[in-house]
């Protein structure tokens, strides 16, 4: 039996009459798969067809090695050691900046789906990994509501027939061809609340994968600041934190606002349209806020001035939703009031 130690072209002899391994392949251009004399190229020539079996534990990580338990669909060898991403925490992801998704999962689930927002750079193809292997659709997509300015793609998969990756497989869950270099996942949620970044279980239960390779990971690591970062292991001074009477974000958007105009995006809204809004005969500034109130007074929508046409102001408001934090919110038939924010007396006005 060949094994890692005694690997060499030539194994048997059989092509030295027609020059050797060098000639059979480089000159008569016979590939790997293909017979010569009755004998397959790859076991004659395992070196220059790289088909010479791992070494487990080496730390280098051969063609035959795999990080998935039984040894995957091509039953390689179980070699986890060797394998880039089984060295990250359990249950997390790293992405290179050349766009290598790696993970590395526990034993309590197989993976039947997962999303993330690669932040960087857009992805332009999917090339192989584990999630190809196992789950029937791997999808990408430019991130259509992340902030302008922000370059960032979405990569989706999954399996309507229950494809998984098995519980405590690890390594590449995904190649991807960048266009520019990946700084990285978006760990936040967007404007419903839901984390940008999900690896689901059965069902799409999201099994809270974190991110990172387990080294120090910089960032804000102050909870009460505007750009907390879960992930960060150590505070390198970035955190930024809302100004007095506001809040860090508004309705999924990086515009901070009044603190009692906090809300959420649903996929049910509404669009209320203003010509005129006055306090005392005066109209607003442009620094001022219209909030739109539930009868049980959740805000609902809210704009700033400044951000409305010429002519008239829009204010999207928005009913009941899928998620627990929108249950109070509108329901049709169901009208909203408002509110004024007056930003230079710092006072709300019904």
């Amino acid at each position: 039996m060949l094994t890692a130690y005694d690997c060499v072209d030539d194994a048997t002899g059989a092509f030295f009459g027609f020059g050797g391994c060098s000639t059979v392949i480089n000159v008569f251009e016979m590939g790997c798969d293909a017979a010569m004399a009755g004998v397959t190229v790859g076991h004659e020539c395992p070196v220059s067809c790289n088909m010479c079996p791992g070494e487990c534990g080496n730390g280098e990580y051969e063609w035959d090695e795999t990080g998935i338990p039984g040894g995957g669909p091509d039953g390689l060898n179980y070699c986890p050691e060797d394998i880039p991403g089984c060295n990250l925490p359990e249950n997390h992801v790293f992405i290179t900046e050349t766009g290598t998704l790696q993970y590395n999962s526990s034993d309590a689930s197989g993976i039947y789906g997962f999303q993330v927002y690669v932040e960087g750079a857009l992805v332009t193809g999917v090339e192989g990994g584990d999630a190809p292997s196992y789950l029937a659709n791997v999808q990408f997509n430019e991130c259509a509501d992340c902030d302008p300015g922000v370059t960032s793609s979405v990569v989706l998969g999954f399996d309507t027939e229950g494809g998984n990756i098995p519980a405590g497989s690890c390594g590449t869950l995904v190649d991807l061809t960048l266009d520019g270099l990946a700084t990285g996942l978006n760990t936040g949620v967007d404007g419903n609340g839901n984390s940008r970044l999900t690896i689901s279980g059965e069902g799409g239960v999201d099994l809270g994968y974190g991110y990172g390779d387990g080294s120090s990971m910089p960032g804000c690591t102050d909870s009460s600041a505007c750009n907390y970062n879960a992930d960060a292991t150590e505070d390198d001074g970035s955190c930024t934190f809302a100004e007095e009477n506001y809040t860090c974000t508004c309705g999924g958007s990086e515009l901070p606002c009044p603190s009692n105009f906090e809300f959420n995006m649903t996929t049910q809204l509404a669009s209320y349209t203003f010509y005129e809004v006055t306090i005392d005969g005066d109209p607003i500034a442009n620094d001022d806020w219209v909030g739109a109130f539930t009868p049980h007074g959740f805000c609902v929508g809210a704009v700033r001035v400044d951000t409305c046409g010429d002519e008239y102001c829009s204010i999207n408001v928005f009913g009941v939703g899928n998620g627990e934090y929108s249950q109070e919110y509108l329901s049709w038939g169901q009208t909203p009031s408002f509110q004024i924010y007056d930003a230079s007396e710092n006072i709300y006005i019904d």
